[in-house]
């Protein structure tokens, strides 16, 4: 048996605007996504299982050991689809990884609701074991800038920045004196990121002055001594994106009166949210509002 781990990410800055090359702050994150590949002792198929966070198989398969035409199982047409375009694409760049029936069995340390990376934490893990380009995969099944397999393979926050079609990464240390200030409040649905990238990508490109305005925050926050600094920088990033996806941002929408600053992470309207308070109780605030999930900063990232 192969066993193969990827961490979970969020997306501190750059939002969406990491798509067009801005530098953006990711987070990997402590939980991730654990991928076991064994022979399959049972039949001549491949077989998949999905288990989750509280150890509960959520998704089963099996497929055709060589046209990899699904045979039986529980598992959503939309999964099916995409699951079997991502072994259709291992097979063709790594047919030697198909010569015997195999056993996949994944394990998600998180909800998948949550938006912590169940697709590049999987494609990520597929790569190592294919051994092929784990960029080119995601290229080829979900898309996106590929800032969330970079987290998958880091042990550290990371400036990101897709430059074209190469990437550029930078580890840094990001942890502020404030953290213990810091946490973040899951607003209770889940966000697709492929839908958002496509309404993303139907408004008007943001120009250069954008995207530098973006990077400079993105640099600025790395670099901050004060919470009341980068709450500054985080409200000017809220704006920015606001006035560009013509949204409002989560704080004018759901929490106007909570004393600090909020910022979204990643696709908006979902997933979860940065809250950065100045005081007052942070938890029971958002407790009341129905909100019961809520993760320290130093929890959640690594």
């Amino acid at each position: 048996m192969m066993t193969f781990y990827s961490n979970g990410k969020l997306l501190l800055t750059g939002e969406y605007f990491v798509l067009n090359g801005s530098k953006s702050i990711a987070l990997p994150c402590k939980k991730g996504q654990l991928l076991k590949v064994e022979p399959n002792i049972e039949n001549n198929s491949i077989l998949w299982e999905t288990w989750d966070f509280n150890k509960k198989l959520i998704m089963t398969a099996s497929f055709n050991n060589n046209s990899l035409d699904f045979i039986e199982g529980s598992i959503k047409k939309s999964n099916l689809n995409q699951l079997r375009k991502i072994l259709l694409y291992l097979k063709k760049k790594s047919p030697n990884c198909f010569n015997y029936p195999i056993k996949f069995i994944t394990n998600l340390e998180f909800d998948i609701n949550w938006g912590l990376g169940s697709s590049s934490t999987l494609i990520n893990n597929l790569s190592q074991w294919a051994k092929i380009d784990p960029y080119e995969l995601l290229e080829n099944t979900f898309g996106g800038s590929g800032y969330d397999i970079a987290c998958a393979q880091s042990k550290t926050p990371i400036i990101f920045q897709k430059i074209n079609n190469s990437k550029k990464i930078e580890i840094i240390n990001f942890k502020p004196v404030f953290h213990n200030k810091l946490f973040f409040v899951y607003l209770n649905r889940k966000q697709s990121s492929k839908l958002e990238i496509e309404k993303y990508y139907n408004l008007i490109k943001p120009n250069s002055t954008l995207i530098n305005k973006i990077s400079e925050i993105s640099r600025k926050i790395i670099l901050v001594k004060t919470q009341e600094e980068f709450n500054e920088l985080i409200n000017e990033h809220e704006k920015i994106l606001s006035k560009h996806l013509g949204v409002l941002s989560i704080k004018k929408k759901l929490f106007n009166t909570f004393n600090g600053e909020i910022k979204s992470l990643g696709a908006w309207g979902g997933d979860f949210i940065l809250v950065s308070g100045l005081n007052g109780d942070i938890k029971q605030y958002f407790h009341d509002l129905g909100y019961k999930t809520i993760i320290k900063y130093s929890d959640m990232v690594i």
